[in-house]
């Protein structure tokens, strides 16, 4: 799924949070402000530099949150990201493909002999809208560092750092000492690379 259709559909997912958020008695001060998390994430990868084939990511995000009111929080974390399962596809005879300083693939490359590391530090604002006692529906959205490097058979091809958007939405089940559940989609922008994940993680909130 392309990362121009899934950054907005997240933007306006938290800008409705928040409203929501703002309009409700949510400015109550909870009793439980702190929270540890830590979740896995499989999914896509965007390279503009390069094209294709069958693409894939992990990442490790690790995060804390503290919240303001009841529904609002802001958070802190740290994402590492590797690929899974790379292969590069020929493309040869991409009329879209014009300029000359991009490096492409070609068909003697194989997913084994790319490698691509990236970390990014993060922070942003988490909304919540409770459905029940413990189901609740979340969105993030803020700012990420980030620093990625691409390589070909030990050869560093790419490297790049910078400042990017960072976004997520979803669905989190929480129980009443502290431990929750948590599913969700997730789009880091990192200049020329672009990640998309489904995520699943545990918290502890206390």
């Amino acid at each position: 799924m392309k990362a121009r259709i899934i950054l907005p559909s997240l933007f306006a997912t938290v800008l409705s949070i928040s409203s929501y958020a703002q309009n409700d008695a949510s400015s109550t001060e909870p009793s439980k402000k702190h929270t540890f998390g830590a979740q896995w994430s499989l999914g896509s990868v965007d390279y503009d530099k390069a094209h294709f084939d069958d693409d894939g990511v992990v990442q490790i995000y690790g995060y804390y949150n503290y919240r303001i009111n009841n529904r609002f929080a802001v958070e802190v974390g740290i994402n590492r990201g590797a690929d899974w399962d790379w292969d590069c596809d020929n493309d040869d005879n991409d009329d879209d493909d014009d300029d000359d300083d991009d490096w492409g693939c070609d068909s003697t490359w194989f997913w084994s002999d790319d490698e691509i590391e990236f970390t990014n530090y993060v922070v942003a604002a988490k909304g919540n809208v409770e459905l029940s006692q413990r189901n609740s529906l979340f969105a993030k959205f803020g700012a990420q560092f980030y620093d990625y490097e691409l390589s070909y058979k030990n050869v560093l091809k790419d490297d790049d750092n910078g400042v990017g958007v960072f976004a997520e939405a979803g669905w989190q089940y929480r129980w009443d000492f502290g431990l929750g559940l948590n599913a969700g989609i997730q789009f880091i922008d990192m200049g020329d690379l672009d990640t998309t994940t489904f995520t699943t993680g545990m918290s502890y909130q206390f």
